[in-house]
């Protein structure tokens, strides 16, 4: 049975591969004890990824998170996989309640 870091580092790689073939390159935050797990850019766009197992991101989390992104002027954005689907909300800028299933849908 997989522990907690376990199953955690293989949703970022598997959000990290899904990224990459849309288009992003991405740096995973490896080890990660910070609100950041993936680092995603394309197109002049920097956005800091939060990935977690289920739906929901504590607000602890959340705020660090959104801090994170706005000393470093990128979008912080909430990610987690439910039956292989990924979902994505945004919470740095402009935080949205819409759950988007692209991470360019989070985005706009």
């Amino acid at each position: 049975m997989l522990n907690r870091y376990a199953i955690g580092r293989a949703l970022e790689y598997a959000l990290k591969r899904d990224l990459e073939a849309d288009g992003w390159r991405v740096i995973r935050s490896a080890g990660s004890h910070s609100p950041v797990d993936l680092i995603a850019f394309r197109k002049a766009r920097l956005v800091f990824l939060q990935v977690q197992k289920n739906g929901t991101l504590p607000k602890d989390k959340r705020n660090a998170l959104a801090l994170w992104a706005r000393e470093a002027k990128a979008i912080g954005v909430f990610a987690y996989r439910r039956k292989s689907k990924w979902f994505f909300l945004r919470v740095y800028p402009l935080p949205s309640d819409h759950l988007a299933e692209t991470l360019g849908e989070a985005l706009t």
